[in-house]
C-alpha cells in the first residue's frame, strides 16, 4: 500500500512479532511496531474481528466503540474539547455535553494518552479514575531535513507561523509584534494559515504563504525560516496540549521563540533548546526576536540542541518502545 494510502483517520497494525492485533481510530499505529494498513469503518461487519487492542481518538467514534466493544481500550487525548469549542465560540449546553462525554469515554477506557502532566492532573481532578499514560507528540524525524546554517547571513530575517487564527494560537501577538519591530526593516514575517482578511491593513513587514503540503511544508518552507514562533497566550488549553508545530520546528532545527504556557515548558528548557517569552507579552515576543538575530551563535545552539532533542524524545521510533512496554503490562 502506498505512503498516500496511509493517510486518513483509520488505521490498524499488527506489530512485527504479531503479539498485538490492534484497531486504531487516528492512524498513528506506528507506535504499535509494524505495518499499518486502511480498516474498514467501524459499522463495517468486518469490524467484528477480535482485537486485542483499541486505540481510539476520535470523541463520538471512542463511545460508539466502547458501547459494544470489550477490549482492552486506550482513548487518546490530544485536548479537552469542550474548552476547545468555547473559545470557537460554542454555546454553553454544547460544552457541557462535550465535556461530559469526554470525561465518560476517559473513563471507560483501560487507559488514558495524554500529552502533559496538567492533561492529566486536568482530568483527575475531573474525577477520570482510568490509567494514565502520557505520551508526547510523535514524529517521523527521518522527515525532517537537518541543514546546518549560519543564521542571519542574509540581510532579510525570516521570522515562520503556521496555524491558524484562532483564540489560544495567540496570532495577534504577532500582528503587535510585528508593529514593534516596523522600523527594523530587515525583519519579516512569514505566516501559513492565515488569509489576507486576518492581516491588520499597511502591514509591511508581514506576508502570507501559500497553502501547501505537509511534504512541501516540512522539506522546502519551514528549512527557510529563520525563527519560528509559538505566541501563544496562557489558557486551559495551551496550559495542557503541546503543539506537533512546536515539534516540527525543532526537528528542523529552526531555533523557537515560544509562549512559557504548561504545553510547551513541560517539553523544553529555555535558552537551552528553546527561547520562552512571558504569554501574551508582543514586546517579549519582538525583543527576543532581536536578541536571537544579534547573536547568530545563540541561535545556532538552540537549533542544534532542539535537533537532539527532537531525536530522543519525540521519535516515533523511541517513543513506540515506551509505549510498547506499558503495554506489556496490561496485554
Amino acid at each position: 500500500m502506498t505512503e498516500e494510502a496511509l493517510e486518513g483517520s483509520n488505521g490498524a497494525s499488527i506489530n512485527s512479532e504479531g503479539t498485538y492485533k490492534v484497531l486504531s481510530s487516528l492512524g498513528q499505529c506506528d507506535l504499535i511496531e509494524g505495518n499499518r494498513f486502511a480498516v474498514p469503518d467501524i459499522f463495517s461487519s468486518k469490524f467484528n474481528s477480535n482485537y486485542d487492542l483499541l486505540w481510539l481518538r476520535g470523541l463520538f467514534s471512542t463511545f460508539i466503540v466502547q458501547s459494544f466493544k470489550k477490549s482492552f481500550t486506550v482513548y487518546d487525548i490530544n485536548g479537552i474539547l469542550h474548552e476547545e469549542h468555547k473559545l470557537k465560540g460554542g454555546n454553553k449546553l454544547e460544552c457541557m455535553f462535550i465535556q461530559k462525554l469526554q470525561k465518560h469515554c476517559a473513563n471507560h477506557a483501560d487507559v488514558v494518552k495524554v500529552h502533559t502532566e496538567n492533561m492529566k492532573n486536568y482530568f483527575i481532578d475531573c474525577g477520570v479514575s482510568s490509567d494514565f499514560i502520557k505520551v508526547p507528540p510523535i514524529i517521523d524525524i527521518s522527515r525532517y531535513p537537518y541543514i546546518q546554517k549560519d543564521f542571519f547571513s542574509n540581510d532579510t530575517i525570516n521570522v515562520g507561523y503556521s496555524g491558524s487564527v484562532r483564540q489560544w494560537q495567540g496570532i495577534a501577538n504577532i500582528f503587535e509584534a510585528a508593529e514593534f519591530l516596523k522600523d527594523k526593516t530587515n525583519v519579516n514575517f512569514s505566516l501559513i494559515g492565515p488569509n489576507k482578511k486576518d492581516i491588520p491593513l499597511n502591514s509591511k513587514n508581514i506576508r502570507l504563504l501559500n497553502k501547501c503540503s505537509h511534504h512541501t511544508y516540512v522539506s522546502q518552507i519551514l528549512p527557510k525560516f529563520d525563527l519560528f514562533v509559538i505566541p501563544r497566550p496562557s489558557n486551559l488549553v495551551t496550559e495542557t496540549t503541546t503543539p506537533i508545530k512546536l515539534i516540527e520546528a525543532m526537528a528542523s532545527g529552526v531555533p523557537v521563540i515560544a509562549s512559557d504556557v504548561g504545553g510547551i515548558n513541560e517539553y523544553v528548557k529555555h535558552n537551552r533548546n528553546v527561547f520562552l517569552v512571558e504569554p501574551d507579552n508582543p514586546e517579549a515576543l519582538a525583543n527576543a526576536i532581536l536578541k536571537l538575530s544579534e547573536n547568530p551563535n545563540h541561535a545556532k545552539k538552540l537549533s542544534k540542541n532542539a535537533r537532539e532533542v527532537s531525536e530522543l524524545t519525540f521519535d516515533y521510533n523511541e517513543v513506540s518502545k515506551h509505549v510498547r512496554r506499558v503495554l506489556d503490562n496490561y496485554l
